[in-house]
């Protein structure tokens, strides 16, 4: 999805977020090439109110340069 986003919708920059408490989703951005870009609170509902988030971003930039090891072990 990430490289879609880039390679055929023409997206600058993905956002997203993880709950401050969720670790995997946390490792899992960040093996995607995302960055740490902060803290804020979302709304979820579900869960009653607002809960802490950790957000975060990756540009096109950073996307590129981060799938160039990949191109080149192939």
């Amino acid at each position: 999805m990430v490289e879609a986003f880039f390679a055929y919708a023409g997206g600058e920059v993905l956002q997203a977020s993880a709950r401050v408490e969720n670790a995997a989703s946390q490792r899992v951005l960040a093996s995607c090439g995302f960055q740490h870009a902060g803290r804020a609170r979302k709304a979820f509902p579900a869960r009653g109110g607002d809960l802490a988030v950790d957000l975060y971003r990756l540009d096109r930039a950073r996307w590129r340069n981060w799938q160039m090891p990949s191109a080149q072990a192939a």
